[in-house]
């Protein structure tokens, strides 16, 4: 179960930069 994470830290990548 690691769905959730996987995206918010995809989303926060692409929000960084």
């Amino acid at each position: 179960m690691g769905d959730l994470e996987f995206t918010k830290t995809f989303i926060r990548f692409i929000t960084f930069g």
